[in-house]
């Protein structure tokens, strides 16, 4: 389903609020999404690309920062207050104005404690992970689209072009496709794809295996080797949803669910608890300390954070 950005009813309140038409209800409107957004950072899907919406906010405010007239105060605070909406959505004003005149411009998306997701100029989602980042042009040209994943996970749902293929930098790994759905994580000492749909070609400089559904390719960064497992693609497909419930789910398929959304793995002191099965709910708001808690209260299970992982161990 594509979004069209000038309808969007985040841009209409802005551009009410320039033109200073807007009502006292819609300004407490505006007013809510910055805040809620400014508090949890991440951006529901179903409002279009954020990319794009910043963009033509950019846009749109530039164009009325430029009318050639004398602003009076109270239209200067407007335009200031608009600016920092669009600032508060992530646009840096002169970066973004560079990149308006140059489409091969290099852009850089981010997280840190909440998920967060983009659309890219084919099409293509993105579904980042806590503190993740991916770098992608502004816009795609010639034979191939390439981004990279700088750290962390990543989710693409590829926008299918048999004529353009898709490449995933990781480090010393390329995922090359057409049209699929995959996880990319990058980790130190390896990368993991794991594919939800669709195939895929992984590769080094002197090793590459194809993966299709229900396939992980998990590459050592170190030796290059890259070694091809089968797993069930619907544990990994799903993390990035506002929230998770499950009402009776393996404890070994949960931890993988959370690695994703999180970026911290588990190590089980015992391997027979990953076939322990359980309910949970792991809200969008809940942090990982908020998770292991929960675990640790529903369960007989010990579950510690030490470092970047969490430990697992039987409660004796």
């Amino acid at each position: 389903m594509k979004h069209r950005i000038e309808d969007h009813p985040l841009e209409v309140l802005i551009d009410k609020y320039l033109k200073g038409t807007i009502t006292k209800k819609e300004t407490l409107m505006l007013e809510d999404f910055m805040r809620r957004y400014e508090h949890k950072g991440s951006w529901p899907m179903e409002l279009g690309s954020k990319t794009n919406l910043k963009d033509a906010l950019y846009k749109r405010l530039e164009q009325k920062m430029h009318l050639g007239e004398a602003i009076k105060r109270k239209r200067v605070i407007r335009y200031a207050i608009a600016a920092s909406i669009v600032v508060c959505l992530g646009v840096f004003l002169g970066k973004t104005k560079n990149a308006d005149h140059n489409n091969n411009a290099m852009m850089i998306a981010s997280t840190s404690s909440t998920l967060d997701s983009l659309v890219l100029s084919d099409g293509t989602k993105v579904y980042l992970s806590n503190n993740s980042s991916v770098k992608y042009p502004k816009t795609f040209n010639g034979d191939s689209r390439e981004v990279t994943l700088l750290k962390g996970s990543a989710y693409f749902d590829v926008a299918r072009n048999k004529h353009s293929s898709f490449l995933v930098n990781s480090g010393e790994v390329t995922t090359k496709v057409l049209g699929t759905a995959f996880n990319v994580v990058k980790k130190d000492t390896l990368v993991k794809v794991i594919v939800s749909r669709g195939k895929v070609n992984v590769g080094t400089l002197h090793n590459s295996v194809d993966l299709v559904a229900n396939q992980q390719a998990v590459v050592n960064r170190n030796t290059n080797i890259v070694e091809k497992q089968q797993v069930n693609a619907v544990s990994y497909s799903h993390w990035m949803a506002p929230t998770l419930e499950y009402s009776d789910i393996p404890l070994g398929e949960l931890s993988n669910i959370i690695e994703l959304r999180y970026g911290l793995p588990f190590r089980f002191q015992d391997e027979d608890l990953k076939d322990y099965r359980l309910k949970v709910t792991i809200l969008k708001q809940d942090k990982i300390e908020t998770v292991v808690s929960k675990l640790n209260f529903i369960t007989n299970i010990k579950f510690k954070m030490e470092g970047h992982e969490i430990i697992v161990n039987a409660n004796n």
